[in-house]
């Protein structure tokens, strides 16, 4: 079902956005060309988007709890120095996109694979849907 090749995934550069405090604000007032795209579109992306560490992500539960059940410190704001992975998979089931967590593993196996063979400076840090949101 799942391609788990990751040669062709391509790192997302970010830009450093301050302190890691959800309620981040940004001074619109300089040059935000270093930005990630999604920070300069929506400056207050940090309030209602979560980014999990990889490690956060790889030590949850099965099945994975529901963004508000999640410890505040297994999720960051993204920086320059970062890594950023984007997961979108097929729901099978309409309330949890894997209730038996059969897809967490593939997951979690290949964000370890995109980070090893990138290499981030920074932490990889991974944002899917029913965690993020």
């Amino acid at each position: 079902c799942c391609n788990d090749d990751v040669s062709s995934i391509t790192p997302i550069s970010v830009a450093k956005v301050g302190p890691l405090d959800m309620g981040v604000q940004f001074d619109r007032g300089g040059d935000d060309s270093a930005m990630h795209p999604i920070f300069r579109a929506m400056s207050d992306t940090s309030t209602y988007i979560d980014f999990l560490h990889l490690a956060s992500l790889a030590s949850l539960p099965h099945p994975w709890p529901r963004n508000q059940e999640l410890s505040r410190t297994a999720v960051s704001i993204p920086s320059a120095e970062d890594l950023v992975l984007a997961v979108s998979h097929t729901w099978s089931y309409q309330r949890h996109p894997d209730p038996r967590g059969s897809e967490a593993s593939l997951i979690v196996n290949l964000a370890k694979q995109a980070a090893a063979r990138h290499r981030p400076s920074g932490h990889t840090l991974v944002f899917c849907d029913f965690l993020s949101i």
